[in-house]
């Protein structure tokens, strides 16, 4: 059985494939289930409950926290606490923080791993924390069929799960680099990456191409 979430009126309701309520909760914003576990927010913090409606994680996570995926979901300190020292870090299923809230940003997992930000700098770790790539790059998309996309040195590029860099661009004009490169390079709902003749690689987005020359 599907459930999906409903607003109504003043509160949130879970209906089944049939359309009929299996629970109606008063919280401030409720969202979909993902791998059996549901956020809901309320007031400005986030919590978790199950598919029995049992409240896991009492709402005391930022509203930056996310749903579960590959059994890890991302949870962040609450801004009201310090907005300029908010850390991001994972829990399990239990509520557990597995990976502890270091972090100045973090990705969802995919594929087995995530990329994470200290120091102004992203790396990736694996779902038990342990880092599998330096903290050195600029940007750092999430992982898609076992690649990344990244930036450094105002240059972007490809590269595995093991961290070897599979291709490079030349360096992009810092103006655009620096307003540009995330919306059009990064999401990869317009994004594809088309290998050409084994030797360079084409990024295409909606917004044109990009030819990376193979590393």
């Amino acid at each position: 059985m599907k459930l999906m979430v409903k607003k109504n009126g003043g509160s949130w309701s879970y209906i089944d494939d049939n359309g009929a309520v299996q629970k109606e909760l008063h919280v401030d914003e409720a969202f979909n289930f993902s791998e059996g576990m549901a956020m809901i927010r309320l007031y400005s913090c986030i919590g978790y409950i199950n598919e029995k409606f049992k409240v896991v994680v009492e709402p005391k996570y930022g509203v930056y926290s996310s749903c579960f995926k590959e059994g890890r979901a991302v949870v962040c300190t609450p801004k009201a606490f310090d907005p300029n020292v908010q850390k991001y870090g994972y829990i399990d299923k239990y509520g557990k923080e597995v990976i502890p809230l270091i972090f100045e940003y973090a990705n969802s997992f995919s594929e087995g791993v995530a990329g994470v930000q200290k120091n102004d700098k992203w790396g990736v770790i694996d779902t038990r924390g342990n880092l599998v790539i330096d903290f050195k790059y600029d940007m750092l998309s999430d992982c898609v069929n076992g690649l990344f996309l990244f930036a450094i040195d105002y240059k972007i590029g490809i590269m595995d799960k093991r961290g070897n860099e599979l291709a490079v661009s030349k360096k992009i004009d810092e103006d655009i680099f620096h307003e540009d490169i995330y919306d059009l390079f990064f999401n990869f709902e317009n994004l594809q990456l088309v290998k050409e003749k084994d030797a360079d690689w084409i990024i295409e987005t909606n917004q044109g191409k990009v030819k990376l020359i193979r590393g």
